[in-house]
């Protein structure tokens, strides 16, 4: 039971993994009480009372422990305590901003079922959408999903694999940055963070079509394709390639492949939470090429400096970071 107040919280606010939900029905299944308490408990999330007229996170708390002491008969106080301990814990992670937040000024108690999922460095987040699909978000990324009667639409800040689910009577749209992507049902990969000007969409299986500006007609991806398009100059490549490289990262796994040095330091920043602090003149013209499988972030800057030799210093968050003189310097 220990941390299962937790993982319900993050079940009921669509935040849980597939090895949360795994775990949860593991221990549903294992007594009748645990079915019939989880049952109950999401049963009345997924149809909440109508929205007040100044919704806050106090109210929504006492709605959902007064229809829990309504709807749950039990006479074991501390399975009762339980249930507003995990009331109090939805609400707290309801409210988060750094991982989900479904607001009510944003329509969360509305039939249009909007929700808004935001990750902070360091973090990543695994999303239940509210039409059954599954959206997990790179550090620091946003997604913002609206449906409504014609449409699913979402709209992306930074990098996440979209895993949707088929429904033809309400196809599913992207929009990321400049670029729009629609989609009937398929699993594929989109990244555009700001400072790459570049927005990057990789097709594991399905189809898509992707529009992008300055381009008349609408570009197909089949699945193992992957379309670049960059925004400053109007141009973009298709090339085909092993796209499953470009979900490694759910797994701790980054590829660099001849990347610009400052681009992986700023990856390295988002993932990691860290600041590094450099003379990016000193490293203008220098490439990366590798990948850095789940290790710790001094044994990353290990890593690099087999191939770029480096010095620095770690104080807390902060890395200093500059060329070594002790070698020549590689490109």
């Amino acid at each position: 039971m220990k941390g299962m107040q937790h993982l319900i919280a993050r079940w009921l606010t669509f935040t849980a993994s597939a090895r949360d939900r795994k775990r949860l029905h593991a221990w549903r299944d294992r007594d009748e009480a645990n079915a019939a308490w989880v049952d109950t408990l999401g049963a009345w999330w997924n149809n909440p009372a109508p929205r007040p007229e100044n919704p806050r996170a106090e109210a929504v708390r006492a709605q959902l422990s007064e229809r829990l002491d309504d709807r749950i008969s039990t006479g074991n106080p501390g399975l009762r305590r339980l249930v507003r301990a995990v009331a109090a814990v939805a609400v707290l992670a309801l409210v988060s901003w750094g991982s989900l937040y479904i607001a009510a000024l944003s329509g969360y108690f509305d039939t249009e079922k909007r929700v808004a999922v935001s990750t902070r460095a360091g973090q990543q987040s695994c999303v239940e959408l509210p039409d059954g699909s599954l959206v997990w978000l790179n550090s620091e990324s946003r997604v913002e999903f609206r449906a409504d009667k014609q449409s699913r639409r979402a709209s992306l800040v930074g990098e996440a694999c979209f895993d949707v689910k088929p429904d033809k009577q309400h196809p599913f749209f992207v929009e990321a940055g400049s670029a729009r992507i629609r989609v009937v049902g398929t699993k594929f990969n989109v990244r555009h963070y700001a400072e790459t000007e570049r927005i990057a969409t990789s097709l594991l299986h399905g189809h898509i079509v992707m529009r992008v500006p300055g381009f008349d007609g609408e570009i197909d991806l089949l699945p193992g394709e992957k379309v670049v398009y960059n925004e400053q100059d109007g141009t973009f490549t298709k090339s085909h390639l092993n796209t499953n490289n470009d979900i490694l990262w759910q797994n701790g796994i980054l590829i660099f492949d001849n990347e610009p040095f400052e681009l992986m330091v700023r990856t390295l920043e988002r993932y990691y939470d860290v600041e590094v602090i450099y003379d990016e003149a000193d490293f203008e013209h220098i490439h990366f090429t590798g990948s850095i499988n789940n290790l710790s972030i001094y044994k990353v800057l290990e890593f690099i400096n087999l191939t770029i030799p480096i010095r620095y210093t770690i104080e807390n968050k902060t890395i200093h970071l500059g060329l070594s003189k002790e070698r020549p310097r590689r490109h």
